[in-house]
């Protein structure tokens, strides 16, 4: 897996990204999140309700348990990436953790989501493909992942196949483990195959898994509903942004000073009756 610094993101935005779309499909950012951020995520995560799957433990849309994850949510070396790959008016689909205690069993080789059905070929466009990117996945690693601890398996430059593996066997064969200690930062494109390990350590392995859609794909999860009224009146432009709270229609000020095609509506809400409504067609 390539592995970078955070100080190397900004003059290598693109590489990174085509190493997500054309190389191993996953790359690494060492030593990102300080010690008292973790320490203060994980203690949040661990006291949170969640899904139980034996020693497996799911907490769902973790933006509504601290500020902390309202920071790792919008870091900006992850974002160059994020943005340079699906656009940088990327928001986000999903914002949850998963906990792997000892004992804990792995899962299936799969991959994400909007491609989670794809063998479902009825419900999607015809020609669908990957000519394009739909997803980002971003796991902070709360705890080291090592192999022994179940690191999350993936089987690089399978992001092209758009399918899953025949079995277990053919992903095995070709997988690799994300292996970083906490405080990195494994970015992945979820079209690659992968799956959590089993856990065989005798320590708990947490991570928080972002993931992040092109503007135009409906998020995975309703990351509105239930979210704390102080959460959105602090929240930044790019958690705004992130959240899909800019608006659903055109909105004149994010055009080009060059644009001629949509021009301004008047203040008063109503049309131009030059250039139609901007919020239909």
């Amino acid at each position: 897996m390539l592995t970078i610094t955070p100080q190397e993101v900004a003059d290598r935005a693109e590489e990174l990204a085509d190493e997500l779309l054309d190389g191993e499909g996953a790359i690494r950012l060492t030593n990102v999140i300080e010690p008292a951020d973790l320490a203060d995520a994980r203690e949040r995560i661990r006291a949170a309700p969640a899904d139980r799957d034996g020693e497996r433990y799911r907490v769902w849309n973790v933006l509504h348990l601290g500020e902390v994850f309202e920071r790792m949510v919008q870091i900006p070396e992850v974002l160059a990436i994020v943005d340079t790959l699906l656009g940088d008016r990327a928001t986000l689909g999903s914002v949850g953790a998963n906990r792997v205690l000892p004992g804990g069993r792995g899962q299936g080789a799969h991959i994400d989501y909007p491609y989670w059905d794809v063998y479902n070929e009825s419900a999607y466009p015809r020609r669908f493909s990957t000519a394009y990117p739909l997803n980002c996945q971003v796991t902070i690693l709360l705890d080291d992942f090592t192999a022994e601890s179940g690191a999350t398996a993936w089987a690089p430059g399978t992001q092209d196949l758009l399918q899953f593996p025949n079995t277990r066997d053919e992903f095995d064969s070709r997988s690799k483990q994300m292996i970083g200690v906490a405080g990195d930062i494994v970015i992945f494109n979820g079209a690659c195959w992968h799956c959590a390990m089993p856990n065989e350590s005798d320590a708990e392995r947490t991570g928080l898994l972002l993931q992040y859609l092109p503007k135009f794909v409906r998020p995975m999860e309703d990351l509105l509903t239930g979210l704390p009224t102080v959460v959105l009146e602090r929240a930044t432009p790019t958690l705004r942004r992130l959240l899909n709270l800019h608006g659903r229609v055109v909105d004149t000020a994010d055009l080009p000073d060059d644009c001629a095609e949509v021009p301004e509506p008047p203040r008063d809400g109503t049309y131009r009756t030059d250039a139609g409504g901007t919020s239909g067609n």
